[in-house]
């Protein structure tokens, strides 16, 4: 549907807004009608109807999700100066924010949001402290800060469950994991009940930061919350317990799952993998044919982990093998590296090189990459010279790999 035509329906729609709204609501969650959503806004603004907050929610998303920066703030400069914010539109640009990683502005909607909750009667009652609990009279309310970091706002009532959501999975995806977890345990005191999805961010925080104890406080309020049946939260928790380094207690909460899929099993297969349980992982994969299940590029991938961590190369070798011809699939980047690693890491240098120069062309710095870190191991300058000229020809920004280029050098005694 094009824009000239949405316009048109949208004038037989008596010109509500409600009319608009409704059309921006069908048009955005669409990728390839995003652009119609921003147009048919526009036409709005042309009309003598001004946009509800149904509306700018509508279009902060279009603008998220077309990656328009500069019309998202300058739709939420709209906002504020317009209808003002409200717990509709400020999750809006919360989850638009948080989408695009920029977590700060992110945050500081977040903060407005809350202050904007205290009454007047508060207002005036607050005292503005550095930081620290103040008591008005009625539950204490702590102070946060947002930067720059001489302000402080007051945080009070608390925003609704998709903004607080919004947040926490924006810095757990921008890699903040302690934020994270921290408004995770500030929602949780303000007696907001998070859903499976938001569990499952909040357990990637955990197993990122490697912070168990945090995890399993999660784990606690999953059992609490009766979660525990979500495939989605039990493979989270998988995940959390195996990158903390509790194995043992991750494929525990796998065997106590009722449901598995796929994921699941690529879940413990890289748990396996990363602490050496090679043997543990090939019978998970003999499990997931048994049950009918078809592994993926993953399961590949945390396969071919597992050959690498205990220096596997036939077994790897094999396993590339079957992904290609016995399942069809095709290789990526992660798996070249792999069998890059798994022959080098053994002293193969000679056959991993000529296994590169046989993949098709360009071939990933990642891959050359390895190459170089495997002749740093057994100091082969020679070798790692000619990877690294072909490496630097395709890509000569690689400022990481000339350092490790110049580290061979030193080792054997050259200048580079």
């Amino acid at each position: 549907m094009t824009s000239h035509l949405l316009v048109t329906c949208s004038t037989k729609l008596h010109n509500e807004v409600s009319s608009f709204g409704t059309l921006l609501f069908v048009l955005t969650p669409k990728p390839s009608q995003l652009n119609d959503a921003i147009s048919l806004f526009k036409n709005m603004l042309r009309t003598e109807i001004r946009p509800d907050n149904f509306t700018y929610a509508c279009i902060i998303r279009a603008c998220s999700e077309s990656f328009d920066l500069e019309g998202l703030r300058l739709v939420h400069g709209m906002v504020v100066s317009g209808l003002g914010l409200d717990s509709v539109t400020s999750s809006a640009l919360v989850t638009a924010y948080s989408n695009l990683s920029l977590i700060d502005d992110a945050s500081k909607v977040f903060i407005e949001l809350a202050a904007l909750e205290l009454d007047a009667t508060r207002r005036e009652k607050a005292r503005w402290v550095y930081f620290g609990w103040v008591d008005l009279g009625f539950k204490g309310i702590e102070i946060v800060t947002y930067r720059p970091r001489n302000s402080w706002i007051l945080f009070a009532k608390v925003p609704d469950l998709v903004t607080w959501s919004a947040l926490i999975t924006g810095y757990s995806q921008y890699g903040d994991y302690e934020k994270a977890l921290y408004y995770f345990r500030k929602m949780h005191i303000e007696g907001k009940k998070a859903d499976p999805v938001l569990i499952a961010s909040v357990l990637v925080a955990a197993a990122q930061s490697t912070n168990v104890w945090s995890g399993s406080v999660v784990h606690g309020y999953v059992i609490q919350r009766g979660f525990e049946l979500s495939v989605v939260v039990s493979s989270a928790l998988t995940d959390m317990y195996s990158k903390c380094g509790f194995v043992d207690l991750g494929i525990h909460v796998f065997e106590t799952m009722r449901e598995r899929n796929i994921v699941t099993y690529n879940t413990v297969i890289r748990g396996l993998a990363l602490h050496g349980f090679a043997s543990q992982a090939f019978k998970m994969f003999e499990e997931i044919i048994a049950e009918g299940l078809k592994p993926d590029e993953s399961t590949f991938a945390a396969l071919l982990c597992a050959c690498c961590h205990c220096g596997l190369v036939n077994n790897g070798l094999e396993i590339f093998r079957q992904m290609m011809e016995d399942f069809r699939i095709q290789a990526r980047t992660e798996h070249y590296v792999y069998i890059v690693k798994l022959l080098g890491t053994v002293g193969n240098l000679e056959e991993a090189y000529n296994f590169i120069l046989s993949l098709p062309k360009p071939v990933d710095s990642g891959i050359w990459g390895a190459l170089l870190s495997c002749c740093d191991v057994h100091q082969n300058s020679e070798l790692a010279e000619i990877g690294a000229q072909l490496l630097f020809k395709n890509d000569p920004n690689k400022g990481a790999y000339r350092v490790m280029l110049s580290n061979i050098y030193a080792s054997n005694g050259r200048m580079g």
